[in-house]
């Protein structure tokens, strides 16, 4: 269930050549709200099958489980 009140981030798809594979890989990408590219962050990697990503991050980030 997606909680009220919480700021979001932003999910977007995005495209790259895969050299295990050897083919073209699609991968969502989530930023946190406030996302800047002037600032480094930390890299989680994260496979999702029961809800969106973009839920299962917005409502995990502001409990202080990702960093």
């Amino acid at each position: 269930m997606e909680r009220e009140g919480i700021a979001h981030g932003r999910l977007e798809m995005i495209e790259y050549d895969s050299k295990t594979v050897g083919t073209r890989r699609k991968m969502q990408v989530y930023t946190p709200p406030g996302y800047s590219t002037e600032r480094k962050y930390p890299v989680l990697y994260c496979r999702v099958a029961n809800k969106p990503a973009q839920v299962v991050c917005d409502q995990t980030l502001p409990e202080g489980f990702l960093p």
